[in-house]
């Protein structure tokens, strides 16, 4: 059974919504539809700060490039993807359809050694 909060605070809402925003040409989930998964972390500033950071690399990386709609999902994807334990098994699970392989690596570095990774069970992966 998942705990579940009734609330988070304005300032959790202001970070979700912006968030949401960020990431809404990618994901395509609502806003009500991000809360919701929020209220299901036991740690939601945890989580909100895992986000950011991801949030953070995403635009680093598309920010000044004119990436058509699929290839931005690529990058959503390798950035989304990056909480696995090795690069090689991002590149696998990432199927890109518009970066390259070195494109996603290039992302992938713009992470910093203290951004802790999702874990597997919050990307839906099994085994």
């Amino acid at each position: 059974m998942t705990d579940r909060r009734d609330v988070l605070s304005d300032e959790q809402m202001a970070r979700i919504r912006a968030l949401q925003a960020k990431f809404v040409e990618v994901d395509g989930q609502t806003v009500e539809q991000w809360v919701d998964n929020f209220k299901r972390d036991a740690d939601p500033d945890k989580e909100l700060w895992v986000w950011q950071q991801m949030a953070k690399v995403y635009r680093a990386y598309c920010d000044g490039r004119k990436l058509l709609p699929e290839a931005k999902k690529d990058v959503y994807r390798v950035v989304l993807f990056r909480s696995m334990p090795s690069e090689q098994e991002v590149l696998e699970r990432a199927k890109l359809k518009e970066l390259s392989r070195e494109d996603a690596i290039a992302i992938m570095k713009g992470y910093n050694a203290s951004t802790p990774p999702l874990c597997r069970e919050q990307l839906g992966w099994q085994g």
